[in-house]
């Protein structure tokens, strides 16, 4: 679909539904996929929407969108924006003290969010002024988004393009964050200037590894797919294996990331060659080179030829690589350009909906950032004195109007003529590329007047392969840094060495820079650096890291497990994994005289040998129920390593020796909540279960003239285990059908969550059936000891033992555990 000027993202929306039963996005994980597709997303949002107008919301209510990326989640802000609503998008890993600011701030009073997002809610002071609404599985206290639903026979009060229709709030490098208001006519002009480069179609598949809270993601990843009717990839949750997962699994052809994202993805390749020896990763280097120097000097593309095999590996249909939320580094965007990648980038902020410049693949060149979008005009004001470039000034229907509640910050944000003050400096070369030079906020200014870009000496100093990451600030008129090590630094060395080893190299990397861009004193740390979820750097917790470290001089923090709100995005993230909390809150209780973080080395910090490996695997197994492997251990340097390592074998099922002594007292292992389900149900239940029995066979019988041979062979009474295929929905009607009504009414079955456990009535049915609630991503124990329960108490259990319905008629791998059941 085409927008135009009169378009709001409310009526662009109502056209969902001429893109039938194409996926409109699908979440991968591992061993898991779920998909949406574009009619569902077109009627339930239409449901939805009508069910919030029908409880009282009206047009330009502000709702908050607190959750992780998920179906749930983009049905929820399809319908917010059809209803004529508000969705305000928050990071579900945001820090108490801004979520509240935020709740406050835009005067919300509905919050759409997940069973954590409520847990968290009711710790703050104002949760009882919200209503809350669960998108993951129904809960106390909260209602369950699907029981909002109603007919779609409500029509939304219709909204103008000067409408607000969406509010971010900037994740900012300090203070607290500020609500930016996009209108419709904001976005659409945005999302009309992005499709007019023609650079994506319909049959494209983007993969979207990056939160939908931020306005990048949510204009070009999410909106501009919409229109087109494109496929949106999802992981299942942000971290490594996920992500890998979901570019293998998912075949993208486009894949929009964030600058670090590229640069882990190149570091990811050259590491593969590395590993391979010496010889083979020479070739590679020389390859590498050579193409580099033919793409620079001659504009040959050989890396198409040389490395399509390394393409291929990366993703077989991977066609285009989009950046944006910052500046990609020119080195990396060369050497993925020499390694045949197509690249385009896009720069922009949140106060722009979000894209100013666009460069396309043709407009290949180093360090610029492509020209402005067609309807947006950039001018460069004069430099100040502190300055050798002037800031980047813009205007165009996609600026935003004022900050909310902000009447002096948005004074600030314009000038006198009504140009948007980026707060970027920068200037147009000689072909009307716009180049950046600095950020005007973070620009240090020295005692004798020379202007410090610290992320231009940032980027320059971390091509050492000693430096992880480099933060560099101003102290009492000198600069000063906190240093990330490499990990092949850490590897082998104490503290001492280690600090000994950064600072020689940066002495040495220093004589390169001018006497006043060089470091008077470091601070080594082991901790990420203090980053948004887009990966810029918060410079004011940056401060406050490097005076915590100063101040500590060797004292070090206190033990302990260090706080989730410390931590970085990504393993905030992957502490959201149920199996890796455990082994985290595990790993605090097990050296309780260690402070831990995600980088803590496992054998230099905690002193874990290849002996006392024994013992924590044999420790893991007991509390987490999870076996990890030699080669998973050979893996493991770092906890997060550890953390990872740890979803990886339980998403794979390992199963080991000790779950067969805790599945001997499976009661033990179950909750109330499921111990609840064996409850036995009455008279009302027995009559049920003759009703659905003898429905099922008169069903296949009349429509399926189906006949069931062997049935003779069942016992009688008495405990069996029915492990059939799984290839048709039709499945479990079909065994329901063969086993007879007696057999019928003494049966569970293992059903999955996702279905049969998505609101009250389709609870309610699982439960008068027998059905278990079975949840694929949950731990074997989990899954297996209610199963157990019922084999124990006598009832048989029909089980599928491939975990879900096979597509296109293969079998799918079995999954571990089912023979247990029977020891």
């Amino acid at each position: 679909m085409s927008p135009s000027s009169t378009d709001t993202l409310q009526t662009l929306l109502g056209e969902l539904g001429q893109h039938g039963e194409r996926v409109v996005l699908a979440q991968i994980g591992q061993d898991t996929r779920e998909e949406l597709r574009y009619r569902a997303l077109d009627s339930e949002s239409a449901q939805l929407a009508s069910g919030l107008a029908r409880r009282g919301l009206a047009a330009g209510d502000r709702v908050i969108l607190l959750a992780s990326n998920s179906p749930e989640w983009l049905i929820a802000c399809v319908a917010l924006l059809r209803a004529g609503l508000v969705p305000v998008p928050v990071d579900s890993q945001m820090g108490g003290a801004d979520l509240e600011h935020i709740i406050r701030d835009c005067g919300a009073v509905w919050v759409f969010t997940t069973t954590l997002g409520a847990q968290r809610l009711a710790e703050l002071a104002i949760s009882a002024h919200e209503h809350v609404v669960l998108l993951d599985e129904p809960g106390e206290g909260a209602e369950f988004w699907k029981d909002l639903c109603v007919d779609a026979d409500i029509s939304a009060p219709a909204v103008s393009p000067e409408d607000t229709a969406v509010i971010f709030y900037t994740s900012g490098t300090s203070g607290f964050p500020k609500g930016v208001p996009l209108t419709h006519a904001n976005i659409v002009s945005n999302l009309t200037a992005l499709l007019s480069l023609e650079l994506v179609h319909s049959e494209d598949r983007v993969l979207l590894p990056l939160p939908l809270h931020h306005v990048y993601p949510f204009v070009v990843g999410t909106f501009t797919p919409l229109l087109l009717g494109m496929t949106i990839i999802v992981p299942s949750s942000l971290v490594g294996q996920h992500f890998f997962a979901a570019l293998r699994e998912g075949q993208p052809s486009i894949l929009l990331g964030v600058p670090r994202l590229y640069e882990a993805l190149l570091a990811a390749i050259e590491q593969r060659f590395e590993a391979k020896g010496r010889v083979v990763a020479a070739i590679f280097r020389g390859l590498l080179a050579v193409a580099t120097k033919l793409r620079r000097g001659l504009n040959l593309d050989a890396g198409r030829p040389l490395f399509w095999v390394v393409r291929r590996g990366v993703g077989p249909r991977l066609r285009l690589l989009i950046s944006g939320g910052s500046m990609l580094d020119a080195e990396v965007a060369v050497r993925l350009d020499a390694l045949g990648f197509r690249l385009a980038a896009g720069y922009g902020l949140t106060e722009t909906s979000p894209i100013l410049t666009f460069c396309s693949p043709e407009m290949r060149g180093e360090g610029h950032v492509g020209r402005a979008l067609p309807g947006v005009d950039l001018r460069i004001a004069e430099p100040e004195q502190q300055y050798e470039h002037g800031e980047v000034q813009a205007r165009g229907p996609n600026i935003f109007a004022g900050y909310l509640n902000l009447p002096d910050k948005t004074a600030e944000a314009f000038t006198a003529d009504g140009w948007f003050r980026t707060g970027d400096l920068g200037f147009f070369d000689g072909s009307g590329f716009l180049r950046l030079s600095g950020r005007a906020s973070s620009m240090i200014v020295m005692p004798g007047g020379e202007n410090v870009d610290p992320e231009n000496i940032e980027q320059r100093l971390e091509q050492s392969d000693a430096i992880r990451e480099i933060g560099i600030l101003e102290r009492d008129g000198q600069l000063a840094a906190v240093v990330v090590p490499g990990v092949e630094l850490v590897r082998g060395r104490d503290a001492t060495e280690i600090e000994k080893t950064v600072r020689s190299e940066l002495t040495a990397l220093s004589r390169e820079l001018a006497s006043y861009q060089r470091l008077s004193d470091v601070a080594v740390d082991q901790s990420p650096l203090p980053r948004t979820r887009l990966g810029k750097l918060r410079r004011k917790e940056l401060a406050a890291r490097y005076e915590e470290l100063i101040a500590a001089d060797g004292q070090g923090p206190e033990p302990g497990l260090a706080s989730r709100t410390s931590l970085a995005p990504l393993d905030r993230e992957l502490l959201e994994e149920r199996i890796a909390a455990s082994v985290w809150d595990w790993l605090g209780e097990r050296f309780e005289g260690q402070y831990i973080t995600p980088d803590t080395h496992v054998m230099l910090d905690l002193g874990v040998d290849s002996l006392e490996w024994l013992n924590l695997t044999l420790e893991i197994r007991n509390r987490i129920g999870i076996d990890l492997t030699d080669e998973a251990v050979g893996r493991i340097e770092t906890v997060r390593d550890l953390l990872q390592e740890a979803i990886g074998s339980s998403e794979a099922g390992e199963l080991t020796g000790d779950v067969i002594s805790l599945l001997r007292d499976p009661d033990s292992l179950i909750s109330d909540k499921e111990r609840n389900w064996l409850e036995p149900r009455g008279l009302r239940s027995s009559a049920l279960d003759a009703i659905a029995a003898a429905a099922a066979r008169v069903f296949m019988r009349l429509c399926f003239r189906f006949r069931a041979s062997g049935v003779a062979n069942l016992p009688s009474e008495g405990p069996f285990l029915i492990a059939p295929n799984h290839l048709s929905a039709l499945d479990p009607i079909a065994v329901g059908a063969a086993i007879g009504s007696s057999r019928f009414k003494e049966t569970y079955w293992g059903g999955w969550v996702g279905i049969l456990y998505k609101g009250r009535i389709s609870s309610a049915f699982s439960h008068a059936m027998r059905i278990l609630p079975v949840e694929p991503r949950s731990g074997p124990i989990s899954n297996l000891a209610l199963a157990a329960v019922v084999l124990s108490r006598g009832h048989s259990l029909v089980w599928f033992p491939e975990g879900e319905r096979a597509v296109g008629g293969e079998l799918l791998r079995f999954r571990p555990g089912l023979g247990l059941l029977m020891l």
